[in-house]
């Protein structure tokens, strides 16, 4: 699950987001040890388009998740979370890392791609 530095992390997204299958992400260096935050989601931001809150339900470990509108400026920025979180009418759950244990070796400015799992 480790090729050339890079990380998969087997999941499964909600229909509307399979275009971040087998895209190259990077934890961004700020993250705390509790989440990833994914640098390029920043391309996803409120610029775009608008994300309505969906799904907004308890966050266990493993969970991807997008901000939605209610979060202003931060709309479209895309986390997985490396421990249970409460819900927030911010956030939306958009899918689940298959393999949690990997996430532990997700820190910061590190690679990883998110590839489809198998149902």
């Amino acid at each position: 699950m480790i090729k050339q530095n890079t990380i998969c992390l087997e999941a499964t997204l909600n229909n509307e987001y399979h275009h971040l299958y087998n895209q190259l992400f990077t934890n961004r260096i700020d993250s705390p040890n509790t989440l990833i935050r994914i640098m390029e989601s920043r391309q996803y931001a409120t610029q775009g388009k608008i994300i309505q809150p969906s799904n907004c339900i308890e966050r266990k470990i493993g969970s991807i998740t997008i901000d939605n509108v209610k979060y202003l400026r931060y709309s479209g920025e895309i986390q997985i979370t490396k421990k249970d979180y409460p819900k927030n009418e911010k956030i939306n759950v958009i899918g689940y890392v298959n393999n949690v244990d990997l996430l532990k070796y997700i820190h910061g400015n590190q690679k990883f791609m998110i590839i489809k799992g198998a149902k």
